[in-house]
């Protein structure tokens, strides 16, 4: 019999569907069932559970085949190479519990991991805003003032932690087209 462990590593409630349309008997054969319904385990945020005691290893395994697949979940000891693949969303490990570092880096990666993604489509939007506002401007000529085209565009590199994930954290627009004064970006209204 073995135990199986799973911790959410994302900031969102997870809940994880399975099924195990299968029993094991004591000599170790596979006895199917009929009609047996998904199972629901829910994951609170950064939080690890027990999510199966005492089951047999060929059942451990189907449970582990659909989290990998369904759920993107990785194995405790993947964890380096599913960081330089991106997100890590769930880790599990069979007999014992994953130790609290390796949480606490997989977690601190997915943040950085995310701000990163999030600055990068704030500056997509600000290329495209640019583009769209251009378009306007050649085609409404009473609207005048400078073009966005001309403009520069900064990044906060050290935000205050109010402004951290929101539009006022990233990318700034300088009409003078000089460079702003050094430090800290402008706060949210």
């Amino acid at each position: 019999m073995a135990k199986l462990y799973v911790c959410n590593c994302t900031g969102q409630h997870v809940q994880v569907h399975y099924r195990l349309d299968f029993a094991v008997d004591e000599n170790g054969r596979r006895v199917h069932q009929q009609a047996v319904p998904p199972r629901l385990r829910e994951l609170q945020p950064r939080q690890q559970i027990l999510f199966a005691d005492f089951i047999h290893i060929s059942q451990l395994e189907e449970v582990v085949k659909q989290l990998e697949k369904g759920c993107g979940a990785v194995h405790a000891r993947e964890v380096k190479t599913a960081k330089a693949k991106g997100l890590v969303k769930l880790l599990w490990q069979e007999e014992r519990p994953i130790p609290a570092p390796i949480l606490k880096d997989v977690v601190e990666h997915n943040i950085g991991y995310l701000s990163a993604e999030g600055l990068e489509r704030r500056r997509r939007l600000a290329i495209a805003t640019d583009h769209q506002l251009n378009q306007v401007t050649h085609e409404v000529p009473e609207v005048g003032g400078p073009r966005l085209t001309e403009l520069e565009f900064e990044s906060d590199e050290e935000p205050d932690d109010e402004a951290q994930g929101t539009v006022a954290h990233g990318i700034t627009i300088n009409r003078n087209g000089r460079a702003a004064p050094k430090g800290r970006g402008r706060r949210a209204a």
